[in-house]
């Protein structure tokens, strides 16, 4: 079975999305912890440098992030929310 999701750009103005995304990405990747602060330092630093995505599922809540940053040599970073009680153990 698979579930439906919507992916949608985290507005510059939208805190509780930036919050979501921050607290998705730090789950997934907790040796490279993200914050509100950082994002809105990168944002000054670096306008209109790179995207951030939010994947919700169907009923509106934060299951995923991705990032991107702008010119053809970046990459992108997705970051997932762990599902279930074993999740935890089976990551790295």
């Amino acid at each position: 079975m698979t579930a439906d999701v919507t992916i949608r750009r985290v507005a510059e103005d939208d805190a509780a999305a930036a919050a979501a995304y921050v607290a998705i990405r730090n789950e997934a990747t907790p040796d490279s912890l993200d914050s509100l602060e950082q994002l809105a330092w990168a944002r000054t630093a670096y306008p209109g440098d790179g995207v951030l995505l939010l994947a919700e599922d169907a009923s509106g809540a934060a299951v995923g992030t991705a990032s991107s940053a702008a010119g053809p040599a970046r990459t992108s970073a997705v970051s997932t929310r762990p599902i279930g009680p074993t999740s935890k153990a089976a990551r790295p």
